[in-house]
C-alpha cells in the first residue's frame, strides 16, 4: 500500500474550508471544525473508492444536519424577535390599559362627585321643603319611629324661678332673660317602642308596653340613639333640647306656669305616691298649652347641657347652650318617684352622663 503524501494532503487542506459548514480552516493542526464540529481527514485523497463512498455519505448527512441546525437557529432567532415584539406590544397594551383604568377612575370619581353634589342638593331641598311644611303644619312626624314633634315658636322669656311660684332653690336663680330661635320638641318622651325600632333592644325597667316611656338610659345612651336615628332620617338632625329650650317648651312658650300645663299638679303629672311607684303610658295626663305631654313627672328628661349651679348668673341672652364642660348633665321635669317640688317647670337636676335610672329618659328636639 502506498503511503499517503503528507505534504500533498497538507497543501490540499491549507486555505480550504470545512466541507460541511464552509467555515475556513485556520491551520493544518486543526482536527475539528470550530463551526460545526466536523472531524477533518487529512488524507481523504488517499481513500479507496468504498471508503470514499462512506465518507461522502457521512459528509452528506453532516451537511444536511448542519443546514437543519442553521434553519433551527434562524427559526429560534425569528421567534426571539417575535417574542420581543410581543412583549413590547404587551407592555404597550398594559400601559394603555393602565391609562384607560386611570381615565375610568377619574370619570367614575367625577360621576360620583356629581351624584354626591346632586344628592346633597336634593337632601337640602327636601329638608328645606320639609321644614317649610312643618312650619306651616306646626307639627312634625318622624316616619322611622312614629315620633311626633311640636313646633315651638321662638321668643324671649324670663327663665328661672320667679315670684309667680314658690320654694325657689339657689340654682334656679337669678331670673334672667333668654331669647330662643324656633325649634321642634317631642310631643311625648321617647317611648320603648320607638327605642326598639332604632336600637333593637329595650333597656327599660318597666316593660309594660311600647307606649311607655323608655327609661334606664344614660345621657350617653341617648346620644347613641340620636346618632343612629339621624343616619336613618332624611336630612334631619335630631338632638336633645337645651335646658333653656326645655323650660321654654314646658312653660308653654315661657308662660308663668308652676308645672308643665298649669298649677294643678295632679292634672298634668305622674309623681310620688300618685304614680303608683312606676311609669305610665305617655299622654295620659293633660298637656300644656303647646300640646306637649309629660314634661312634669313620669320620667326625668335629659337635656344637652352640662349642669352648673351658677350658670344662670352668667348665661348668655341668646340661645344659651350651657357651660362648655362639667361633671353632670342637666335633667329636668322630675319623675314618677319625685315629690311635687322636683316636677316644677323650673327645677334643675343633674346626673352623671353614664348614669342609668328607672326614672330617667329623654325627649328629642329638632332645629
Amino acid at each position: 500500500m502506498v503511503k499517503p503524501d503528507r505534504n500533498l494532503s497538507e497543501r490540499i487542506l491549507e486555505g480550504m474550508k470545512c466541507p460541511v459548514c464552509n467555515n475556513e480552516i485556520k491551520n493544518d493542526d486543526q482536527r475539528l471544525c470550530e463551526g460545526c464540529g466536523w472531524e477533518f481527514d487529512r488524507y481523504v485523497t488517499e481513500l479507496s473508492s468504498r471508503e470514499r463512498e462512506l465518507y461522502d455519505q457521512k459528509l452528506g448527512l453532516a451537511r444536511k444536519n448542519w443546514k437543519e441546525l442553521l434553519q433551527a437557529r434562524e427559526d429560534v432567532a425569528r421567534l426571539k424577535k417575535d417574542v420581543e415584539r410581543f412583549e413590547k406590544n404587551v407592555k404597550m397594551l398594559e400601559k394603555e390599559l393602565e391609562q384607560e383604568r386611570e381615565n375610568s377612575r377619574q370619570v367614575m370619581q367625577e360621576v360620583s362627585d356629581l351624584f354626591q353634589a346632586r344628592e346633597d342638593e336634593l337632601f337640602d331641598q327636601l329638608f328645606e321643603q320639609e321644614l317649610k311644611n312643618l312650619r306651616q303644619d306646626k307639627n312634625c312626624f318622624d316616619p322611622e319611629t312614629g315620633m311626633e314633634l311640636v313646633f315651638v315658636k321662638g321668643g324671649c322669656y324670663e327663665m328661672g324661678c320667679g315670684s309667680w311660684t314658690s320654694d325657689c332653690i339657689d340654682d334656679e336663680k337669678p331670673v334672667h332673660t333668654v331669647c330662643l330661635d324656633d325649634f321642634y320638641i317631642g310631643k311625648y318622651p321617647v317611648t320603648q317602642g320607638q327605642w326598639k325600632k332604632v336600637m333593637g333592644n329595650n333597656p327599660a325597667e318597666f316593660q309594660k308596653g311600647d307606649n311607655y316611656p323608655v327609661e334606664n338610659v344614660s345621657w350617653d345612651d341617648a346620644q347613641e340613639f340620636i346618632k343612629r336615628l339621624n343616619r336613618q332620617s332624611l336630612g334631619r338632625k335630631y338632638r336633645l333640647p337645651t335646658e333653656a329650650e326645655w323650660e321654654y317648651a314646658a312653660r308653654s312658650g315661657g308662660r308663668k306656669e308652676k308645672y308643665a300645663g298649669g298649677d294643678d299638679i295632679d292634672h298634668v303629672a305622674w309623681y310620688g305616691k300618685k304614680s303608683g311607684n312606676h311609669t305610665h303610658p305617655v299622654g295620659q295626663k293633660a298637656p300644656n298649652c303647646l300640646c306637649i305631654y309629660d314634661m312634669s313627672g313620669n320620667i326625668w328628661e335629659w337635656c344637652q347641657d352640662w349642669y352648673d349651679e351658677d350658670y344662670y348668673s352668667n348665661s348668655p341672652r341668646n340661645n344659651p347652650a350651657g357651660p362648655s364642660s362639667g361633671t353632670y348633665r342637666v335633667a329636668r321635669g322630675g319623675g314618677w318617684v319625685s315629690g311635687p317640688k322636683y316636677v316644677c317647670s323650673t327645677f334643675r337636676g343633674g346626673f352623671r352622663p353614664s348614669n342609668r335610672f328607672d326614672y330617667v329618659g329623654f325627649r328629642l328636639a329638632l332645629s
